[in-house]
């Protein structure tokens, strides 16, 4: 049996809350720093393979 090396790259969604005062500071907030807000929800909407490399088992 062979083995293979697949890269694949793929669209996540997700939502997070930010409290601001309007939307544009609510998206500058977000912009600055969106791994400090708690991912509330997150889906994979598509996903494909791009690149394939079979591994020399020997």
């Amino acid at each position: 049996m062979n083995s293979y090396l697949i890269e694949c790259a793929e669209i996540n969604y997700f939502t997070i809350e930010v409290d601001a005062l309007n939307e544009d500071e609510a998206i500058e907030l977000a912009r600055q720093d969106i791994n400090s807000f708690e991912v509330l929800d997150e889906y994979v909407s598509e996903w494909d393979v791009n690149s394939i490399e079979e591994i020399n088992n020997e």
